[in-house]
């Protein structure tokens, strides 16, 4: 139960119903709470009859030592690093200048066994989903151009439907380029970190000039080709936390589509967000939230997906048991052909679970056959089944362990879900951002 302009809220965790509830219905809920049970001659019968209805009476939930195991993983999507290689140099990097410790490009012979791979490992699954990814995979773009053809002439590959996408850096669109992935439909993302001295700041060019004119007028070209069609994505650190001017940036650039991500790393690395400005960054929401509101009461749709994003999970008939479906429906491949997790793991010799040869069973362990709320910490989170116990590589490098997520991401996770509430109620026509 929360509240937020003087609006009470209950979320009730198993059904995933979320309701408005009234001032005088939260303080009987909120003297429930606080003595763990209570006695029905002391409140009015009407209260309790508002109660009934919502269905909050519940026996004790009971959580399982050990949660099942996920079988018959079908994976459907590979995330092939086609260049360990970077024309820019960002501070922050997790991937070791884009090099993941191994640099070079991914070869034609490699990339078409990962696809063969992908298409045994599928089954019967017919839509199949390809990333590009990197350092920088434009820097590739050969090797993209003949893997995209190959899904159309190779009479195997042809039996699947193959969805393309892209993270790129937005500095190399080219007019071939841009060609090319407007007429594969590719999803495209672009990293871009706001204001030219922000972007010039965290994200050079890897010769030590400055990215962010080259980012501008490249990705402008793109983006006026598709009507605005791709997701600008930026990385928050210490010295970029304003992320209504980092939306405002983006948008003018021509994006339709804005998201953010706090950075991954140490506490005591110089970029890491401060406890104070992680506060500051969840506490944003309670705008982002009247931003949606604003928009879609003037008819705009606005960048800004932070809040939507959650809008669908909310409105999902599904719980998460994870995540995302890193080593389940998702892996990525190497430069080298090996197989890891996700794209974040890449280049981590003790996360290599198998090459394009194959998985290997021996390496493929429990870790990835466990739900990802298994954690004392998540099994008994109200938020469990919309976050799924978060990113793995995000917890692996805040405890070392996949399972123990760092307590200021399950906080604005949880914030962003009371935003999500809150904005479902506050507007009668919210499909328009659904579609």
């Amino acid at each position: 139960m929360f509240t937020h302009h003087d609006y009470w809220y209950v979320y009730q965790v198993e059904s995933g119903d979320a309701y408005r509830i009234g001032s005088d219905l939260a303080c009987i809920m909120r003297k429930i709470r606080n003595a763990g049970f209570i006695k029905t001659e002391e409140y009015e019968r009407e209260m309790l009859d508002s109660l009934a209805e919502l269905r909050l009476f519940k026996f004790q939930e009971t959580y399982p030592d050990r949660l099942p195991r996920i079988k018959n993983h079908t994976v459907t999507g590979l995330s092939l690093n086609v260049a360990q290689k970077c024309n820019m140099n960002c501070v922050y990097c997790y991937g070791g200048q884009g090099t993941y410790g191994n640099p070079g490009y991914m070869s034609e012979q490699i990339a078409i066994s990962a696809i063969n791979l992908l298409i045994d490992l599928a089954g019967d699954k017919t839509d199949l989903k390809l990333i590009f990814f990197g350092g920088e995979p434009l820097l590739n773009f050969p090797l993209i151009a003949r893997i995209v053809r190959y899904t159309e002439t190779n009479e195997h590959a042809k039996l699947k439907k193959f969805h393309f996408s892209i993270t790129t850096n937005g500095s190399l669109f080219n007019r071939e380029i841009i060609n090319f992935l407007n007429r594969f439909k590719f999803s495209v993302t672009v990293s871009i970190d706001g204001d030219k001295t922000i972007q010039n700041q965290n994200r050079p060019l890897a010769n030590g000039k400055k990215s962010y004119g080259v980012v501008r007028h490249a990705t402008r070209k793109f983006l006026k080709t598709r009507n605005g069609n791709a997701l600008g994505r930026a990385t928050i650190t210490t010295d970029c936390t304003d992320v209504e001017k980092i939306s405002t940036t983006v948008a003018r650039l021509g994006f339709k589509r804005f998201d953010y991500v706090p950075v991954t790393s140490e506490r005591s690395a110089l970029y890491a967000l401060s406890d104070f400005q992680y506060r500051r960054l969840i506490q944003d929401l309670d705008r982002q939230a009247e931003e949606v509101i604003h928009n879609s009461k003037n008819g705009r749709s606005g960048t800004n997906i932070r809040i939507i994003d959650m809008l669908h999970k909310l409105r999902s008939p599904h719980k998460k048991s994870f995540y995302c479906g890193a080593a389940k429906s998702f892996m990525a491949v190497s430069t080298t052909g090996n197989l890891y997790p996700c794209h974040r793991f890449v280049g981590r010799a003790d996360w290599i679970i198998g090459n394009i040869e194959g998985i290997r069973s021996d390496r493929y362990t429990d870790n990835f056959t466990i739900s990802g709320i298994a954690s004392k910490t998540c099994e008994t989170c109200w938020a469990r089944y919309l976050c799924g116990g978060g990113c793995m590589y995000d917890n692996f490098v805040f405890s070392g362990n996949l399972f123990e997520p760092d307590p200021r991401n399950c906080a604005e996770i949880k914030h962003r879900i009371e935003m999500a509430i809150y904005v479902c109620d506050r507007l009668n026509e919210i499909e328009k951002y659904l579609e």
